[in-house]
């Protein structure tokens, strides 16, 4: 019917443009009646008409600008809060939008098309918008169906009259989708009418019964079954008590598990769960979520942590009763949840829940992380009593009970958890021993179990940091073992007055000047020594900051050559292959890469693997030696949380995630690029944030092809990027790319266009310029362009099967196959050593 456009006046005030399309001019009666609705119309719930008038033949209509993105994506985006946030926030905007709804229809007005998409939100505030089928109390049923059938209260879809309770049915639907993130029935877009709805606790256990009963009366299949206006509807939200559900993010997941366990054992199939984790990681929790939930079903459910009744719970499932049984203890299970240590990211999303405002939430979050170690009972203390005036302050966090983990350890687990707390970064088994002077390999794995040691590769690391005072606060000898702690790490730093006057250069920003101070020594040295290789290595670093690729090459080649330092040569690999990978020479790039990790294991040196690993991670992708850089990825993480720097994690963070990502790993990717961005915010790395958004953005989009929701989730995410932001490989060229396939996806083709010109204006390096063609293809193939399309596709597989990109050429190939019509190539190779979650992953839908 439409376009809006972002406009300014001639005073510089912004306004929503809305202008008819030509073609919807028989409907300009329509647009009309919003123009005079929208008039009457004076209430911070609803859009409000700032003028109107005619262009060019056509009418249009311009509206206050409400910067923040509609329900459906809220709906999606609070999927990932806690459930504390998400129901006192449905709450919130359903007592907004019953004062706004209330008041359109004590106007004499009914909206007609009440949905996610029509209602915006911005700073705290619901907005009502897009009245282009409004109509009076009253008014006889339209000819045809006018509004979204998915969306439609019974009466509409039946073509009766319909008035403020269709409305109501509406606004019920907006509650569901936002406690839920899906539509009430099973297909999701038309349904018979006067059916009544799927309970949304069906669909989410965690929904409280008082918010689900207020919710089905509005969804009533019979107008009279309804609140008999929004006032009444106003006032049985108000009555709801406050939440008392997790304060913690990140444990959706597990309870979308008991819920398809739930409709198993309604479906008359017995079900044993195990729960599995450290302490404190929430099994009390979601066993209390399952049996409560069973009991509003009115199923069995048994849960229990003594081995002996759960045995005998599952010898009755196995005789066939249908019962879900619930526990810690180890027997056979028909599925293991494991209760993971929480991220960064969901940290974040639970301070934020509780204190938003918070200074610099996402470094508070790794703080809260480093302190907890991500376990859920420490950080339900922490939240509960760590909040002053509305911010998050961890001094001020009550001392935890930390009894479920320390309490009944003896003396030798003791000793060796002491190690852990004196040693300041993760160390091996034999190291550990060394500091306990106790037995550490057998004893290391029972503290996993507790959750007191966390391993990470082949070494150990103390899981909380407030673990750390009460053990020394019990050892013995807590100088012996520091002593001791300090001959197994102690590090010396020699001095290079050559290497300090070049530093200070670098930092006053005169990298001409520590240039010439490092080259002429550099080059002078006969006998060259670990000194000449530091100079160069930093020569190195200075020639690749002014993109002089050959310079760079030219020393660290010397390094390799000249250093007997495997530390050196290592450093020196990973510099040549991260700039064969920027030029898209995978094979050399893989060479310079395996010698740098094997001498990075040679030197023992943590920092070095994971950097080292994550660039494999990107090359062994590109390659398509897929479980190659799923592990290599894994292990480069795995580095930088041992070695506790989040600047470094975030990264590798970031690394991992574009490889589960490429792979189809949608849900894994998600959660790792989450924890990549709120550790690169937290760090201040914005060339991080930038990458790590880009690729959240397209995984919104690949897990849900064409989906118009996934397409304003993907904008979102690319809400916080901006140009002028560090961008050294290119992440900004994606980012436009995939804006324009989303806003193709939502019929916003003038701004796809110019995304896209932006995406093919960008010079970046080969492996980044296939991945930009692959994105841009699908943009223009939602806009109808189906030649430049296949054109797009054909230079990416050609320049892919040239550089030996082998991911990225199948891809293509895939995409140029559903183009034409054509059956999709076979994987072939891609396939090898791939568990089939992950073949499934892969493989096109």
């Amino acid at each position: 019917m439409a376009e809006v456009w972002l406009a300014e006046d001639a005073e510089g005030r912004r306004a929503a443009l809305k202008w008819m399309r030509e073609a919807a001019l028989p409907l300009a009666a329509r647009f009309a009646a919003e123009i005079e609705a929208l008039s009457r119309m004076e209430h911070p719930g609803i859009i409000h008409l700032l003028a109107s008038g005619h262009t060019d033949g056509r009418p249009w209509l311009a509206m206050n600008v409400v910067d923040g993105p509609d329900l459906a994506a809220l709906g999606e985006r609070l999927r990932g809060r806690p459930v504390v946030e998400r129901h006192e926030r449905t709450r919130e905007i359903g007592l907004q939008l019953a004062d706004a709804l209330g008041y359109l229809h004590r106007s004499g007005l009914v909206h007609r098309d009440v949905k996610p998409a029509n209602i915006l939100w911005a700073s705290g505030r619901a907005v009502l918008a897009d009245f282009g089928v409004v109509a009076a109390v009253g008014a006889p049923p339209d000819p045809g169906f006018v509004g979204s059938p998915a969306w439609a209260a019974p009466e509409a879809l039946l073509g009766e009259s319909v008035g403020p309770r269709a409305d109501q049915y509406g606004f019920g639907l907006v509650l569901y989708w936002l406690v839920t993130a899906q539509r009430p029935f099973e297909d999701g877009r038309r349904y018979t009418p006067r059916v009544a709805p799927k309970a949304p606790s069906l669909r989410d256990p965690t929904v409280p019964a008082d918010l689900e009963a207020v919710i089905l009366r509005c969804l009533a299949p019979d107008p009279a079954g309804r609140f008999p206006d929004m006032e009444a509807v106003a006032d049985a939200l108000r009555a709801l008590p406050r939440s008392e559900a997790s304060r913690v993010a990140g444990r959706q997941p597990a309870a979308d598990r008991v819920a398809v366990a739930l409709d198993d054992v309604a479906a008359g199939r017995g079900r044993v769960v195990r729960l599995a984790g450290a302490p404190g990681s929430g099994q009390a929790w979601l066993a209390r979520l399952a049996r409560e939930a069973a009991g509003r079903r009115g199923l069995v459910c048994v849960a229990t942590d003594d081995p002996d009744a759960a045995r005998r719970a599952a010898a009755r499932v196995a005789a066939g009763e249908a019962c879900l049984v619930i526990t810690q203890a180890e027997l056979a299970a028909d599925e293991t949840i494991l209760l993971a240590p929480l991220g960064v990211a969901d940290l974040r999303r639970s301070i934020f829940a509780v204190a938003a405002a918070t200074p610099d939430l996402a470094a508070a979050a790794e703080r809260l992380r480093a302190w907890s170690g991500g376990h859920v009972d420490l950080i339900e203390t922490a939240l509960a009593t760590g909040v002053v005036d509305g911010c998050f302050d961890l001094s001020r966090v009550a001392p935890p009970d930390l009894a479920p983990w320390l309490d009944g350890l003896d003396l030798d687990a003791e000793s060796v958890a002491q190690a852990l707390a004196v040693l300041p970064t993760a160390c091996p088994a034999s190291d550990v021993e060394a500091v306990a002077a106790a037995p550490a390999p057998e004893t290391l794995p029972l503290l996993e179990q507790r959750g007191l040691a966390e391993r990470v590769g082949n070494r150990w690391l103390l899981a909380a940091e407030c673990f750390r005072g009460p053990l020394c606060d019990r050892a013995i000898d807590l100088d012996g073992l520091r002593e001791r702690a300090a001959s197994v790490v102690g590090i010396r730093v020699e001095d290079d007055p050559v290497l300090r006057e070049a530093r200070a250069h670098v930092e006053a920003g005169r990298l001409e000047a520590a240039i010439h101070t490092l080259v002429d020594v550099v080059d002078a040295v006969a006998q060259p020594d670990r000194t000449t290789a530091e100079r160069r290595l930093l020569l190195a670093a200075l020639h690749w900051t002014l993109r002089d690729t050959v310079g760079a090459a030219r020393q660290w080649r010397a390094v390799r050559r000249e250093a007997l330092d495997p530390r050196l040569r290592a450093r020196a690999s990973i510099g040549l292959g991260a700039l064969h990978l920027q030029a898209g020479e995978l094979d050399p790039a893989l060479d310079a890469l395996h010698h740098a990790l094997t001498d990075a294991d040679l030197a023992h040196d943590a920092r070095i693997a994971a950097l080292a690993s994550m660039n494999l991670a990107e090359a062994r992708a590109l390659r398509g030696q897929l479980p190659d850089a799923l592990r290599a990825g894994r292990r480069a993480r795995e580095e930088a949380r041992a070695l506790r720097d989040s600047a470094l994690e975030a990264k590798t963070a970031r690394a991992l995630g574009q490889v589960l990502a490429d792979m189809g790993m949608y849900a894994e990717a998600e959660a790792t690029l989450a924890d990549a961005s709120a550790l690169a915010r937290a760090t201040g790395l914005d060339e991080e944030r930038l990458a790590a958004h880009a690729l959240r953005a397209q995984v919104a989009l690949d897990a849900r092809p064409g989906d118009r929701t996934a397409a304003a989730v993907a904008l979102d995410r690319l809400f916080t990027t901006r140009p002028g932001m560090p961008d050294p490989e290119g992440f900004g060229a994606l980012a436009a790319a995939i804006r324009a396939e989303a806003q193709a996806r939502l019929g916003e083709t003038t701004r796809s266009w110019d995304a896209l010109r932006i995406a093919e204006q960008a010079g970046v390096a080969p492996a980044m310029a296939v991945r930009v063609r692959l994105r841009s293809a699908r943009a223009l193939v939602s806009l109808g362009a189906a030649d430049r399309a296949r054109e797009e596709l054909r230079r990416a597989v050609a320049d892919a099967t040239t550089a030996g990109f082998v991911l990225a050429a199948w891809r293509a190939r895939c995409d140029l196959a559903r183009l034409d019509g054509a059956a999709l190539p076979e994987p072939g190779a891609l396939l090898d050593g791939l568990d089939d979650a992950q073949r499934k992953a892969l493989l096109p839908g």
